[in-house]
């Protein structure tokens, strides 16, 4: 169904208790596996953006030299 429509279920309250137990720790382990993603994402931009800013410098200093 996808996190926002089972949030929108939970909220509405469509949802017997039973299956609101289970909704809720589905909801927490997709937030959590979300949150990881964008971690996993920042630390890559990070690294690439130093990587390129290493590799300008490096290829900046023969012009500056000369």
């Amino acid at each position: 169904m996808g996190l926002p429509l089972v949030q929108q279920y939970l909220q509405m309250s469509i949802t017997d208790p039973t299956e609101n137990v289970e909704a809720q720790r589905w909801i927490s382990e997709q937030t959590r596996k979300n949150e990881r993603r964008e971690q996993w994402r920042y630390h890559v931009m990070l690294w690439l953006t130093f990587i390129a800013a290493v590799a300008a410098v490096i290829a900046a200093l023969p012009v500056v030299q000369g």
